[in-house]
């Protein structure tokens, strides 16, 4: 008599199915972690760009403060620009040159596709200026002025991104008021 002896082990088959079952059961994870980068670049990024709105409302109403404290009239500097009741010409602010009473090059004016990007330095300060140590990022900021009435205004920053092929954008909004 012989026996048959049983031979131990997986046929291809069953491995096939094995490493399926394998594959599925990871995907379902994988596809939530990448999920969760992906939100938080976004919120990376909107954080970021709010704090770049901000800066560029509180250096607008830094320009009107300092009017008053060197007796101008509160919009010198302002009311010049293209971007003032322009609907199609937006204002560039790097507060980093300064004072635009002082430096005029802080502020220019631009047409929307033209806006150039923000840069960044080594420190983390961003700014417009073209030196070799400062790196492209991908954020525009734009200003726009409009007269609400004689003494108001009406202060539109926005800060635009694109991030995974989609386009992103921060505004900040705020009535400027002459005090005196």
């Amino acid at each position: 008599m012989s026996r048959k002896t049983a031979k131990k082990g997986f046929t291809l088959g069953e491995t096939m199915v094995a490493i399926a079952v394998l594959a599925i059961a990871l995907v379902g994870p994988y596809s939530a972690v990448e999920t969760a980068l992906n939100a938080s670049y976004v919120a990376r990024d909107e954080l970021i760009a709010s704090a770049l709105a901000q800066e560029g409302m509180e250096y607008i109403r830094s320009i009107r403060d300092n009017n008053y404290l060197n007796s101008r009239t509160w919009l010198v500097g302002l009311s010049t620009l293209s971007c003032y009741n322009n609907a199609v010409s937006y204002c560039i602010v790097d507060p980093t040159l300064g004072d635009v009473n002082t430096t005029p090059s802080a502020i220019s004016a631009s047409a929307l596709a033209s806006v150039p990007v923000l840069k960044v330095t080594s420190t983390g300060l961003y700014n417009h200026r073209t030196i070799a140590t400062n790196t492209n990022t991908r954020f525009k900021r734009t200003v726009q002025l409009t007269t609400v009435n004689g003494n108001e205004v009406k202060v539109t920053v926005v800060v635009s991104w694109i991030s995974a092929h989609q386009s992103y954008s921060v505004t900040v909004t705020d009535n400027l008021q002459n005090w005196l």
